[in-house]
C-alpha cells in the first residue's frame, strides 16, 4: 500500500511513503509523466516535442498520453522529490530520504550525482544557464545548495529560519525564486546569492509551485485557497484562476494545488493533490481536466517553460 503525501498548511514536512521511479521520456508529440513520492519536476531545454511529467503520492512512475492515458514507466528504490533535467536529457532526483541526488539517464539507468550535508532534506531543484543545479532544503535553517556539473556541493544561499522552499523556479533573466509554505512570500534570490522578498501574499494562503512565463509573469499556486495567483515583473498580484470542486473532499484541503508549469502557448499545468487530476488551464484562465492521476504533486514541461527561460539564463 502506497502511503499519502500531503503538505500540512502550517508548514509541516511533507509525509511519504513508497519506492521512487526513474524516468524515460518520450520522444514526440505531448505525454505526461506522473512520479509517485514527492517529486518536483523542472525541465531545462531539452530540444524534442512538448512533454508534461509530473510527481505523485506513492512510488510508482506513469506516463500519460494526449488523452489522458496513464501507464507504469518505471521504478526505483528511494523517495525522490525533486527533479530537473539538464539540457542533454539527464534527469536529476532528489532523494528526500537519503539526502542523495540521482543521475537518470533516459534509458532509466539511475546512478548517484551528489550527497548533501547529513540531515539534509531536499525539494525543489532547478538548473541555470551554466549547467549548475540548485536544490531547496526544507529543513529549518539549511541553505539553498548549488552542485556543479561535476557534482561539487556548496551552500548558495541561506532563507530565514523556520522557511518551507519547496519549489523553485528561475525567471527569464536567470534570477532564481523560492514560494515559501510558512511565509507565504516569494523570495527572489540573486546570482551572489543574497535574498529579498519579491511578493509577500495573504497570511496563510501557503504558496505551492511557482512558474514563469515567457514575458516574465510569475503564477502561483495557493495551497489553502484553491487559485492560481499572477505576478506581474513589477510586483503587482491578481488572480488568474480558481481551480473547482465538483464534489469537494471532507478534509478540508480543497483541490489542494502542488506544482505548477508553463508551456510555450501560455498554457498552466496544475497538480492537485486532493482531486487527483492534473489541470490545464488555458492563458484566459479556462480550466479543464488534463489527466485523472492519484494524488498528483509537482510537474515539468519540456518543450515548454524551458522553452522560454534557458536561452535568457545560458551565460
Amino acid at each position: 500500500m502506497f502511503g499519502l503525501v500531503k503538505r500540512e498548511w502550517k508548514g509541516a514536512l511533507h509525509q511519504s511513503a513508497g519506492r521512487s521511479f526513474p524516468l524515460k521520456p518520450s520522444a514526440l508529440g505531448v505525454s505526461l509523466v506522473v512520479i509517485f513520492g514527492g517529486i518536483s519536476l523542472v525541465s531545462e531545454g531539452v530540444a524534442r516535442g512538448t512533454e508534461v511529467y509530473a510527481s505523485a503520492n506513492g512510488a510508482r512512475v506513469y506516463t500519460v498520453d494526449s488523452s489522458g492515458t496513464p501507464s507504469v514507466l518505471a521504478t526505483m528504490d528511494f523517495d525522490p522529490y525533486g527533479l530537473a533535467m539538464d539540457s542533454g536529457g539527464t534527469l536529476y532526483a532528489a532523494l528526500e530520504s537519503s539526502g542523495q541526488i540521482n543521475a537518470i539517464a533516459p534509458d532509466g539507468t539511475v546512478s548517484l550525482f551528489a550527497t548533501l550535508p547529513a540531515h539534509s532534506n531536499p525539494s525543489g531543484m532547478a538548473f541555470d544557464g551554466s549547467g549548475n543545479l540548485y536544490v531547496s532544503d526544507i529543513n529549518p535553517n539549511d541553505p539553498i545548495y548549488k552542485i556543479t556539473p561535476s557534482g561539487g556541493v556548496s551552500a548558495f544561499a541561506t532563507l530565514p529560519f523556520n522557511s518551507f522552499p519547496a519549489y523553485m523556479a528561475f525567471d527569464n533573466h536567470g534570477t532564481l525564486y523560492t514560494s515559501d509554505n510558512v511565509t507565504s512570500q516569494i523570495s527572489e534570490i540573486a546570482p551572489d546569492g543574497t535574498v529579498s522578498v519579491f511578493a509577500t501574499l495573504p497570511a496563510d494562503s501557503f504558496p505551492t509551485g511557482i512558474a514563469f512565463d515567457s514575458s516574465n509573469n510569475l503564477y502561483v499556486a495557493l495551497q489553502s485557497q484553491n487559485v492560481i495567483d499572477k505576478i506581474t515583473p513589477a510586483g503587482t498580484v491578481s488572480l488568474f484562476a480558481t481551480l473547482t470542486l465538483a464534489d469537494p473532499p471532507a478534509d478540508g484541503y480543497g483541490s489542494d494545488p502542488q506544482d505548477l508549469k508553463v508551456d510555450t502557448s501560455g498554457n498552466l499545468f496544475v497538480a492537485e493533490n486532493n482531486t487527483n487530476r492534473i489541470s490545464e488551464i488555458a492563458p484566459d484562465g479556462t480550466v479543464s481536466t488534463f489527466a485523472n492521476i492519484t494524488d498528483p504533486t509537482y510537474l515539468l514541461v519540456v518543450g515548454g517553460e524551458a522553452a522560454a527561460t534557458l536561452g535568457a539564463r545560458a551565460k
